[in-house]
């Protein structure tokens, strides 16, 4: 059996210990190393993962739970365990949103015609900002579908034409590191647009 400790527990003592030693020595360099702070930090952030380790564990065990699904038609019936729904962390429950999304995105959406798909990235050097400001993500999205719708209009040069696309916005790379970029799936040409009167 394992012993589940509220993150905020945790969380809560760390910071109360720390702030009084802070409070007491005033100079917080004699007692703790160098780094100090980074070690903090990461170990802050490793203690925040710890529930959605536990869910991830817990997905797909009858035993946590389950749903009796019947065919009314022929009467098989079987159980369906409970998932934890996390995204990128836990690969089934990743799969059938994208899955899902992917159906949608198909019979909503993109229309039977021919499609390209671009990738727009940005530099190294500038990576860190979108890091610390996700705001800039949107920014990024609108920069490059302005980009891209620009260059359909041009090539094909008509008026009252517009592209059509769906953009995805990706924020990390090979082997999980940061790497925003936008993944964007875009019509072959543009759509007409006919005025009426």
């Amino acid at each position: 059996m394992v012993i589940q400790i509220p993150i905020a527990v945790v969380f809560s003592i760390i910071v109360f210990t720390t702030w009084i030693v802070i409070i007491k020595y005033k100079n917080v360099t004699k007692i703790f190393p160098e780094g100090w702070l980074q070690f903090l930090l990461i170990l802050l952030f490793s203690l925040a993962w710890i529930p959605i380790i536990y869910q991830y564990l817990d997905c797909g065990i009858l035993a946590n739970g389950f749903a009796r699904v019947k065919c009314k038609g022929c009467g098989h019936e079987y159980l369906l365990a409970f998932s934890c729904k996390r995204r990128h962390f836990c690969p089934s429950c990743h799969a059938k949103r994208v899955v899902g999304f992917e159906e949608w995105l198909c019979s909503n959406v993109l229309k039977s015609v021919p499609h390209r798909h671009f990738v727009f990235s940005i530099p190294k050097m500038i990576r860190i900002y979108f890091l610390f400001d996700r705001k800039l993500l949107a920014d990024l999205a609108r920069i490059a579908w302005e980009v891209l719708s620009l260059y359909y209009k041009n090539s094909v040069n008509k008026k009252n034409v517009m592209p059509a696309a769906a953009a995805s916005i990706q924020t990390f790379g090979d082997f999980l590191g940061f790497n925003p970029h936008l993944h964007i799936l875009a019509c072959d040409g543009c759509i007409i647009f006919l005025r009426k009167g």
